[in-house]
């Protein structure tokens, strides 16, 4: 098995509570596990949605140049990724920014203020 497809098939944690102990605890215990990988850490869970809901950098171009009006295809050749690792951001950024469309995702970006020079 390839370490991408190991990767790949890992939990990802967001690990909430209000109590430090508690949760270096868990990572203490959860951490030795290879299938495990914790993604970030919130004392409650606003924080945890809050933190969840963040664009990536990777999201925020690729969110950019759909903006813009690029394909798919495009933007792959522009961030030198993939078509398919683009589909998967995009769905990502649906999913963050609670939109089901490309237009709906441009229109979010531009009235959150995500993007410059739109709008």
């Amino acid at each position: 098995m390839k370490q991408t497809d190991k990767q790949e098939k890992k939990i990802r944690i967001m690990l909430a509570d209000d109590h430090l102990v508690i949760r270096e605890g868990l990572v203490t215990v959860l951490g030795g596990e290879s299938d495990f990988e914790f993604v970030g850490f919130a004392e409650d869970g606003e924080q945890t949605c809050e933190e969840y809901a963040r664009l990536t950098e990777r999201e925020l171009a690729v969110l950019r140049l759909m903006c813009d009006g690029k394909s798919n295809k495009e933007i792959g050749s522009k961030l030198f990724i993939t078509e398919g690792t683009v589909k998967t951001h995009v769905k990502s950024i649906f999913y963050k920014l609670d939109v089901i469309s490309r237009s709906e995702a441009v229109s979010a970006a531009i009235r959150k203020g995500l993007v410059r020079g739109h709008g």
